[in-house]
């Protein structure tokens, strides 16, 4: 991914002045580095707020104020070792965790919503602050506010992250009904 992104950005509305660009894979953002990333992109168009996943998720717990994480992901063991080491060196504490362990964005993109539901709500009832659904891939934003009322914690999901960080910093403030807690920030 890190060497066809110069490329990408630079198909993303050449003629226009972009405010952020938005990296759409939280794994590949832990492994090519969010730093290399934001470096990638702001060569390609200097002045751009960039945003990841994984950079998003983090400014989210801390926004909530959460350490204690549930971790869910769709992804393979080799690469749930590597998301856990990233966000242990991070700070947080993954005080619980499911996968799915699917290896292919077509497959992940096909695990059911109400999996996805039973999943969050297993894990949110452990001890834990906050879910955690790790891979932009995951259909799960429609899902958010019953995980939430279900129970009585956050939810941050990559996608919804993403989104609510990309908004901040292109200075839109508003809040989404439906998209959790962390629209209320």
């Amino acid at each position: 991914m890190a060497g066809e992104l110069p490329r990408a950005v630079e198909l993303l509305m050449p003629e226009h002045r972009l405010d952020v660009v938005a990296f759409g894979c939280t794994s590949g953002s832990m492994i090519i580095g969010p730093e290399r990333i934001t470096g990638i992109i702001e060569k390609v168009r200097p002045g751009v707020k960039v945003c990841n996943p994984v950079s998003a998720s983090l400014a989210a717990f801390a926004t909530l104020g959460v350490r204690r994480i549930g971790l869910i992901t769709p992804y393979s063991t080799e690469v749930n070792k590597r998301v856990e080491r990233f966000l242990v060196r991070e700070g947080l504490d993954i005080a619980a965790r499911a996968s799915f362990h699917q290896d292919s964005d077509i497959s992940i993109a096909c695990i059911r919503e109400e999996d996805i539901l039973r999943t969050e709500i297993d894990i949110g009832r452990r001890d834990v602050e906050a879910v955690f659904l790790s891979c932009t891939a995951l259909r799960c934003s429609g899902i958010i506010d019953a995980v939430e009322a279900t129970i009585g914690k956050p939810v941050v999901t990559s996608n919804q992250a993403l989104a609510w960080d990309a908004l901040r910093k292109a200075g839109e403030t508003q809040t989404v009904p439906g998209a959790g807690r962390l629209w209320m920030h």
